[in-house]
């Protein structure tokens, strides 16, 4: 686990290393074709063995505070992501990293499913397209997706009987916040908020999304209309379906692009209402299309 105790050193050059590091793993978003990876071996990755790094200025002692998951997107890792981790790390709060085990081709970082043919968790085609808004196909689960599904709620049962906090937040950027919405749909631990940043909901979601439950977690959707890997109008679906399915959407759209850079960062900021332990550095880029975020 990974603690931050020298919080202005870790503001320094954030702006900068949002863009840096999180620039990167923007470009392999798209679906690419199939790696290396066999479904056999992608199912036979020990999910058991998931690493996670902590940010927080809480005593390990301490219990409550809020706890968030960052889910990163295809190709990345926890590690790469410590910047947003960073930026979200505010008083009373433990920033959880985890890195998922399946090894992309690019080597330099994780994938939480490979887009293999016959299993890879397809994206939710929309009302407007004939699909249901309360079930999918029978036998349409992605296995791939179960076993991610199941390291992130485990993980979140951990944290729960570690630290006891007063709220849990997931926030995902991309393939991240496929997961995210899915995790937080299927989790009978209550999940407060969710952020998903550039993502779509997937097929797989959709019937746990709409299944009973005595409260649903708010929402909020943050999407580029200028992103190119994962189309604009996937958020138009997303907070459709999200609406019909009884969960409150806080809407962002933005003019940028697909990646997870300082204007995305401040939007999930203001969602969580977090007042970081250190100021923003002066004479960081200033973000000039920096979106609202209406409550629907």
């Amino acid at each position: 686990m990974h603690r931050v105790r020298d919080t202005r050193r870790a503001w320094l050059g954030l702006s900068w290393a949002l863009v840096v590091l999180l620039g990167l793993p923007a470009a392999l978003e798209a679906r690419p074709p199939a790696g290396d990876l066999t479904l056999e071996e992608a199912l036979a990755a020990d999910w058991g063995a998931i690493a996670v790094e902590q940010i927080t200025t809480m005593p390990e002692s301490e219990k409550g505070g809020t706890a968030i998951v960052v889910l990163h997107g295809y190709g990345s890792s926890g590690t790469r992501y410590q910047p947003v981790g960073r930026a979200l790390a505010g008083q009373a709060t433990r920033v959880f990293l985890p890195t998922a085990v399946l090894p992309h081709p690019n080597g330099r970082g994780g994938m939480w499913w490979e887009f293999i043919p016959e299993d890879w968790p397809r994206p939710y085609a929309g009302a407007e397209n004939g699909a249901s808004t309360s079930a999918v196909a029978a036998g349409a689960s992605s296995q791939q997706l179960l076993k991610a599904r199941g390291a992130i709620l485990e993980l979140i049962e951990r944290i729960v009987a570690e630290h006891a906090p007063e709220e849990i937040v997931l926030v995902g950027h991309s393939q991240g916040a496929m997961l995210a919405v899915d995790v937080a749909a299927a989790s009978h631990v209550p999940i407060g908020r969710v952020s998903a940043v550039a993502g779509y909901v997937l097929e797989d979601s959709v019937a746990n999304l709409a299944r009973p439950r005595d409260a649903r977690p708010v929402v909020q959707v943050v999407h580029g209309r200028g992103d190119s890997l994962v189309p604009f109008e996937h958020a138009e679906r997303m907070r459709a379906l999200l609406k019909a399915s009884g969960y409150e959407v806080v809407y962002a759209p933005h003019d940028g692009g697909h990646g997870m850079g300082v204007g995305p960062v401040q939007t999930v900021q203001q969602f969580l209402g977090v007042v970081p332990v250190a100021p923003a550095v002066p004479g960081a880029p200033a973000d000039p299309q920096r979106p609202a975020v209406p409550a629907e």
